[in-house]
């Protein structure tokens, strides 16, 4: 089990195990018109996503230590498909109202849970920064 935080602004989250030590760090460097984030397991650096260049999609483009990632995801930003190059490697899903959300994850027993876990907190982080910014 593990538990998220955020910081104030959304720049970051931090992922941590149930003893309290934190394992990832997903940042969101700041740029008025690109949404980029950064994974760090503890300081080590391991995987950069941007969000796809169509400003209707909700897609992003991972590049990790482990490969290439898409994340492709539906017009609403509730159901994501994770791909690696080809395969597809993770289903998300995001449920609830207002502030309470919750995710489903799906994924494949030879991928990095942790890594699939940032991402899914970065695709959280991009839906409330695209929500903040609409006013």
């Amino acid at each position: 089990m593990y538990h998220a935080k955020s910081s104030l602004f959304l720049r970051k989250y931090s992922l941590y195990d149930q003893h309290g030590l934190e394992l990832m760090q997903i940042s969101r460097p700041f740029s008025l018109f690109s949404m980029n984030f950064k994974i760090h397991k503890f300081d080590e650096y391991i995987a950069e996503i941007n969000k796809a260049s169509n400003f209707f999609s909700n897609n992003l483009n991972i590049q990790s230590i482990n490969g290439t990632y898409f994340a492709q995801g539906n017009f609403r930003a509730n159901d994501f498909t994770l791909y690696k190059e080809d395969d597809e490697v993770a289903k998300i899903s995001r449920h609830g109202v207002f502030k309470a959300k919750q995710y489903g994850v799906a994924v494949l027993d030879s991928e990095d849970p942790l890594l699939i876990l940032s991402i899914v907190l970065a695709i959280e982080m991009m839906i409330r920064v695209k929500r903040s910014r609409k006013g």
